[in-house]
């Protein structure tokens, strides 16, 4: 237990150190997380005036007075609750809205992937091993470190997968009913969720099953005990029971759509409206007919399992990957391998996590977005489980040339980890600057509430064409305790607007060039620059007419 206090303790550090300034700033969504929670968090109701909503529209009626790019947007709530219940006791910046998803990445995550490993393999050396390789793979560390909700369907996987390896070992309807609830809740993790969990649940119905047949004894096996499982399996009792405990954990979502039911129109029209660029399964079948759409979801499926993608470079994405390294170490590719390998004397525990493991990708190839691991996280937890069992099954050898291999995988990947985590810090803040704002408002904020400081400002001018500008103006003002520059603000399409602006007004004008357009009874305040150094926007203050 200390070895894995140790884990869990290095781990929480690595996910929470610098957590304000890296990343450099808010994502859009994480604005829009951010201020809803802290709605939340105030009043028990969102910005739109819900109480206690089971979806969560991104939207603010007071600070978005047009329509969002991508028109209405709902999220499931579970990650914006985590995110208030913190706000219930820290105050609302940068690191503690991104604290939650630290945490829940970093070390709850962590903890629950050794208690999984240690019951599916019976090995606490196994377990240390995929604790310690989930904690040290840079895209959970990415992924983990916004406020965001893209690690928030895990801990409800793994809850599964160990209700499961308990109910495979001695079974009873307690824990077909913990399984079930279980999964029920997941659903309102994330979008995703809303396929995985019943399909998490089939898959214990089918492992439960095959527990209960004459193949028991291998399932015992598999699990490293030695007899019979005993009378019981997935009888018909334990089956209700686990679509019982599913179901009563529905029951708040299902009540509130019955009142709201644009909000379920809402998300299932956001996971059938394809991310810009890309198309979904069903627009490609739509424009090219079923093989198009399958050589379309085949193309993407494949993109999750494409070595370059795992292990090298990790996508695209600069807000998903540094480009320096892969989702994974280098080290797993071999050691993944190494551990589905061993594990076909534990047939059960090997199916099990291969076929989880390339179910993982199903939605994704569906969105018809590929690269892009928060929407296959579920690569994360079985990928860890199966190096974490390689690795322990090198060092349990007697050979002395696989200890050695063991040993020399867990200095390359402690030296690779090093060089993605200093990196991580320094340069590539600066380099993924512009993935998780292109505007750098963060600085632009920064400097309208200096200026609000030396002079009062009579009104805020913030163009409407920068991207949820709104959610990360209510996000800087309530960090700075300025509400009455909330209150204050106003939105410009058009620059001419500003000729009607009060004295002592304040604006902010995009530019291009360390020269910005002079504006006639405007002085500049200060031209803002990205972490680049690249101009982004000028701050302008009226004069007195």
């Amino acid at each position: 237990m200390l070895r894995f206090l140790a884990i869990a303790a290095v781990s929480a550090a690595l996910y929470t150190y610098q957590l304000d300034r890296v990343p450099a700033f808010l994502t859009l969504d994480e604005a829009h997380f951010s201020v809803h929670a802290h709605a939340l968090a105030e009043t028990g109701r969102n910005l739109n005036g819900q109480f206690l909503p089971m979806l969560i529209s991104l939207e603010d009626p007071e600070g978005e007075p047009f329509q969002l790019p991508w028109g209405h947007t709902h999220y499931l709530p579970f990650g914006m609750y985590l995110i208030a219940a913190a706000l219930q006791v820290l105050p609302l910046d940068e690191a503690s809205v991104r604290l939650p998803a630290a945490l829940l990445g970093g070390v709850i995550n962590v903890g629950l992937i050794f208690a999984v490993a240690r019951l599916l393999f019976r090995d606490r050396l196994a377990a240390l091993c995929s604790a310690a390789i989930l904690s040290l793979t840079p895209a959970n560390v990415i992924i983990s470190r916004q406020a965001l909700d893209s690690v928030c369907q895990l801990p409800f996987t793994l809850g599964f997968l160990w209700c499961l390896g308990k109910y495979l070992q001695a079974p009873h309807p307690r824990l077909a009913l913990a399984a079930g609830a279980i999964l029920g809740l997941g659903v309102y993790a994330y979008v995703t969720s809303i396929v995985f969990m019943p399909f998490f649940l089939v898959v214990f119905w089918v492992f439960a099953w095959r527990g209960s047949t004459p193949g028991r004894r291998l399932v015992r096996r598999s699990l490293g005990e030695g007899g019979s499982l005993g009378e019981g399996g997935l009888d018909r009792r334990a089956w209700l029971w686990s679509i019982a405990g599913f179901a009563a954990a529905l029951v708040p979502m299902v009540v509130w759509l019955l009142v709201h039911p644009d909000a379920f129109v809402s998300i299932r029209e956001q996971y059938n409206r394809a991310d810009p660029g890309s198309a979904t399964v069903m627009e490609t079948m739509a424009g090219g007919g079923l093989p198009a759409a399958a050589r379309e979801f085949l193309r993407i499926y494949w993109s999750y399992f494409d070595p370059s993608f795992l292990f090298v470079q990790g996508g695209n994405a600069r807000n998903l990957s540094t480009g320096e390294v892969g989702v994974f170490l280098i080290p797993i590719a071999v050691l993944a391998v190494i551990g589905l390998w061993q594990l076909r004397t534990r047939r059960e525990v090997q199916w099990l996590l291969l076929i989880c493991l390339l179910a993982a990708p199903i939605p994704a190839a569906i969105k018809g977005t590929p690269y892009q691991i928060q929407r296959a996280s579920g690569l994360l937890i079985f990928v860890s489980l199966a190096a974490g069992f390689g690795c322990a099954s090198l060092w349990a050898s007697r050979r002395t040339a696989s200890r050695a291999l063991a040993v020399g995988f867990a200095l390359v990947m402690a030296w690779q980890f090093s060089g993605f985590y200093r990196d991580y810090l320094g340069d590539y803040r600066v380099r993924s600057g512009h993935a998780y704002d292109s505007t750098a408002f963060r600085t632009t904020a920064d400097v309208i509430v200096a200026e609000d400081q030396r002079t009062p400002i009579e009104r805020v001018y913030l163009p409407s064409g920068y991207y949820d500008v709104s959610a990360k103006w209510r996000f800087y003002t309530i960090k700075h305790e300025r509400p009455g520059l909330w209150s204050r603000t106003d939105y410009y399409a058009n620059p001419g607007a500003l000729d009607s602006a009060p004295a002592g007004s304040v604006a902010v004008v995009p530019v291009t060039s360390d020269r910005p357009l002079a504006i006639a009874g405007w002085s500049t305040v200060e031209l803002t620059r990205n972490l680049m150094g690249d101009p982004t926007s000028v701050v302008i203050r009226r004069g007195s007419p």
